[in-house]
């Protein structure tokens, strides 16, 4: 397990992604989510399928913990 689980998890939810399927993106109101996703109001998720962070919280590695701390601070203040 890592250690900032929570504080990683939530800056996820924040960005618009969504953990249920490789962290697909949400399909909400969030803003950034939309603009960062060019998001319609649709729930067609698949047809992002090529956006998505393929990354289990849970069976985390070194490298996509990386991965992921890059993709969080490059968007979230």
């Amino acid at each position: 397990m890592i250690k900032n689980r929570d504080l990683i998890y939530d800056k996820l939810l924040k960005l618009g992604l969504n953990p249920g399927k490789g962290w697909t993106p949400v399909f909400s109101e969030n803003e950034f989510a939309r603009k960062k996703w060019k998001l319609d109001k649709t729930k067609n998720a698949e047809r992002y399928s090529k956006e998505l962070l393929a990354i289990s919280l849970d069976e985390i590695t070194t490298k996509n913990m990386i991965k992921i701390v890059k993709f969080v601070d490059s968007n979230i203040s």
